[in-house]
């Protein structure tokens, strides 16, 4: 679970905000897919919650000689990769047509406003 809540928010930066005085409040949030397994049993749920609080309240540990913050130009690199590769694929006229026929499709309406056409039976 530690290394899960360190992913969203990685010891350097908390070791960071709390260098630097500033007050952090952590949030996560568990659905879908394998976020219901944490909470499947009672005891399973108690476990979750106890190793997020103990997260929550361990002090920060990060590390100085993190390449990724340590480097600038590393993590420039990884930036400027990542900012491209998504322009690109948002400039390309396949991929907004597939979001755009995705949204259309996914978005149904609710039963309420617009219940859903009758279906008439043959024969």
């Amino acid at each position: 679970m530690q290394e899960r809540l360190d992913y969203l928010l990685s010891p350097w930066a908390r070791a960071r905000f709390d260098h630097d005085g500033v007050p952090v409040h952590a949030e996560v949030s568990f659905q879908g897919g394998d976020g219901y397994l944490h909470f499947q049993t009672p005891a399973l749920a108690e476990a979750t919650l106890r190793a997020v609080v103990a997260w929550a309240f361990q002090q920060p540990h990060g590390k100085a000689d993190d390449a990724f913050y340590a480097d600038i130009n590393f993590s420039w690199d990884i930036y400027r990769a990542v900012k491209n590769w998504q322009e690109e694929l948002f400039a390309d006229k396949h991929y907004q047509r597939v979001l755009g026929a995705f949204g259309q499709s996914f978005a149904q309406h609710g039963f309420a406003q617009n219940p859903p056409p009758k279906r008439r039976i043959q024969g």
